[in-house]
């Protein structure tokens, strides 16, 4: 699963388990990210999963903001759009799971 959520605000591991039902919660790895997101510079991926066959999940508070600003694949790329235009596109799942 990708998860969209403000840069500012570290992902809540145990809230975020919690949230998904699951018995683990955790962060993947360099290589794991590099395997799933090949031609993508390692943490410049576009929180949009459905590009990557992965289901994505946006924090609540994104919900507040009228757009968001992401990494498009690059460092010196980004997408700025507004969040009703980021829902439509990504379909995720909203919950709270930041600190």
């Amino acid at each position: 699963m990708l998860y969209a959520l403000p840069a500012a605000n570290p992902v809540d591991s145990e809230h975020l388990r919690l949230e998904l039902h699951a018995n683990e919660s955790r962060l993947a790895d360099e290589p794991t990210m590099s395997r799933l997101f090949k031609n993508r510079e390692l943490g410049a991926e576009p929180p949009i999963g459905r590009i990557f066959g992965l289901s994505t999940m946006m924090d609540e508070s994104l919900k507040t903001q009228g757009e968001m600003t992401f990494q498009a694949g690059t460092h010196q790329d980004a997408v700025r759009m507004r969040i009703e235009d980021y829902v439509r596109l990504a379909q995720p799942r909203a919950a709270s799971f930041i600190h």
